[in-house]
């Protein structure tokens, strides 16, 4: 028998990837801010948007014409005219060194906007899903980072404002969108969330362009999120900020004036002056691959393990440099803990060669953004084993729980009562599902569909969790938390009136039990025309009440009374009776004459 030799080719193939961007420790920039305004009549301007003093940003402003500088630039131009911003600003890297996590507090920053819908249902359960994920608040900033950053697609062409709600069910925008759903998650779970109006600097474009991100409260403390860019719990030097807002489509400028202005769209450039070298944090990477002999045209798993030698939590971005091919993102972000460990995954994508059929080599790169890199090499032929697809992404699915579903759920109330049926409505979203089930009482089954949307009805409970199922196994889960509490009841127990004569006070003891602290309203009506009524308070158990009248108010003789409540109820009005028979002794006819004078002033 033949023995079968492989030659491996002396080739090193590799494909340098998108390079790890580079914190500088600190940058020096030019900002100039500006704009025409046709008047006909004294005009004054209000700017909003200008660099800011911060901690980590220093900035010296001269303007043109001379105006009042503040928490506004405060312009006044007769008949109109221009006017120039001019900033020197100097920007250190601001990255909060959080070692322990303190209670959460609230520094405003917390209601729904126009934009900021962050109590719309879906946006809610979107939120609760990704809390149950996270130990601590920043684990859980971090998931909703991770959300928004992974799910929307960046297009230019959807640029205006949108309601969060749209940006999470369209999944698509610019940063604005992007800020602008990861701030309503934030608040929908009660974090204190800003909207940050500034420049950034696009190395694509090796430009500085209008951005927008996040600032959350830590700590006591302003914490940025800018998830466009994948910079959560810390931002590089190269970020200016201009602006604070509660919402995302807030002016930059207010113009105050009388007759007719045209003003042209506010111009801003800006330019760097100097840098400081590169900032240094120690982390430590070990790149691994799932197997490192592999046919061609395989999928590779890479794991990459990250230690965090630091004394504070940090969010690292960990690139993918150099490798024969890669299939997704070449970029990850991985939560870190003080002085902690953890893994993050990449797919080696491994190319059909024909000049690599007996063998190759390529050298697998990794690196974070302080220069801490790993490498290793991967081989592959014909003659090794493949490695599919869908086997590297279940292999990474089993080692790090991801989910290929975006499942959102919600009922069509926040509060019901025992018994009710509930509506709830799940939407599942994905670029291509295959064969799949979503489930609760029953389950409906789908294939190859990237949008669904499933109603059911069920027997209100607090807790409900829809689910998606593929051969049987759960994928994902959408709980729903509600409160569910006994329908309210007032229930009459007892009516007591000892017998009187006709003319004489009377007393009616009502005695009533109720499961709920309320109010209400008592009332005495006879042929549905009210005699007496009486306010109170309810309170959950026995009550008792008696209600003092007369007896002038009836007839002598028996009495066909009803006694009934009208309570309240989370804005609902309820009622209860119950018929009763008064006993009014009857007097003479002298009496009867004397008493009816009485009765003309009751």
């Amino acid at each position: 028998m033949k023995k079968l030799v492989i030659i491996f080719l002396l080739i090193l193939l590799t494909l340098t990837l998108v390079q790890a961007q580079e914190i500088k420790e600190y940058s020096k920039i030019n900002v100039e801010i500006s704009n025409t305004v046709e008047a006909t009549d004294k005009l004054d301007v209000n700017l909003l948007i200008f660099p800011r003093q911060t901690d980590n940003q220093f900035a010296t402003i001269h303007t043109i014409p001379t105006a009042r500088v503040n928490d506004k630039i405060s312009f006044s131009l007769d008949g109109g005219g221009s006017f120039l911003v001019l900033a020197d600003v100097e920007i250190e890297p601001n990255i909060p060194r959080i070692t322990y996590l303190e209670p959460l507090t609230n520094n405003g920053y917390t209601q729904e906007t126009e934009h900021i819908d962050s109590e719309n249902k879906y946006i809610k359960n979107k939120a609760q899903q990704l809390q149950d994920k996270a130990e601590n608040n920043l684990e859980l900033l971090y998931y909703l980072a991770e959300y928004v950053k992974n799910n929307l697609r960046y297009r230019l062409e959807y640029s205006q404002p949108q309601k969060a709600s749209w940006i999470l069910e369209h999944k698509i925008g610019v940063c604005s969108h992007y800020t602008t759903l990861f701030i309503a998650l934030a608040r929908s779970l009660g974090f204190s969330a800003r909207y940050v109006s500034g420049l950034a600097y696009s190395n694509e474009h090796n430009s500085f362009e209008e951005h927008a991100w996040a600032e959350v409260w830590i700590n006591n403390k302003w914490i940025p999120y800018d998830t466009t860019f994948g910079q959560y719990g810390w931002l590089d030097s190269r970020h200016v900020i201009l602006k604070y807002s509660k919402d995302s489509a807030e002016s930059s400028a207010e113009y105050s004036y009388t007759g007719f202005i045209d003003a042209e769209k506010i111009e801003i450039r800006a330019e760097i002056l100097d840098e400081g070298s590169n900032k240094y944090l120690p982390f430590e990477l070990k790149a691994k691959l799932h197997e490192n002999q592999v046919k061609q045209g395989s999928y590779v798993p890479l794991e990459v393990e990250i230690e965090n030698k630091n004394d504070f939590y940090f969010n690292l971005p960990v690139y993918l440099t150099t490798a024969p091919g890669v299939y997704g993102d070449n970029t990850k972000i991985a939560f870190l803990e003080p002085n902690s460990k953890t893994k993050v995954f990449f797919i080696i994508e491994v190319p059909e060669l024909d000049r690599c059929r007996n063998g190759c080599s390529g050298a697998v790169k990794v690196k974070d953004i302080f220069d801490n890199a790993d490498e290793t090499t991967i081989s592959f032929s014909n003659y090794y084993s493949e490695i599919t697809l869908e086997q590297a992404q279940d292999l990474i699915e089993s080692q790090n729980g991801q989910t290929k579903f975006d499942f959102i759920c919600s009922s069509d109330r926040e509060f019901y009562y025992s018994g009710e049926n509930m509506q709830i409505s799940c939407i599942v979203f994905s670029d291509q599902l295959e064969d799949f089930e979503v489930c609760l009482d029953t389950c409906y089954e789908f294939s190859n569909k990237d949008f669904v949307n499933v109603e059911f009805t069920t027997e209100a409970e607090a807790v409900l969790c829809p689910k998606i199922k593929q051969d049987g196994e759960v994928k994902a889960t959408a709980c729903i938390n509600s409160d569910v509490v006994d329908r309210p009841e007032v229930r009459i127990e007892s009516i007591v009136s000892e017998p009187v004569e006709y003319g004489e006070d009377l007393n009616i003891k009502i005695r009533f039990s109720s499961n709920v602290d309320t109010y209400g309203d008592i009332y005495i009506s006879e042929d549905q025309k009210s005699i007496a009524s009486y306010d109170t308070d309810i309170a959950r158990g026995i009550n008792e009440v008696i209600i003092e009248t007369t007896s002038l108010r009836y007839k002598p003789g028996l009495n066909e009374l009803e006694v009934g409540i009208f309570f309240f109820y989370d804005e609902e009005t309820l009622s209860t009776s119950q018929e009763f028979i008064l006993n009014i002794q009857d007097v003479n006819f002298f009496q009867k004459f004397l008493l009816f004078f009485r009765k003309l002033f009751i």
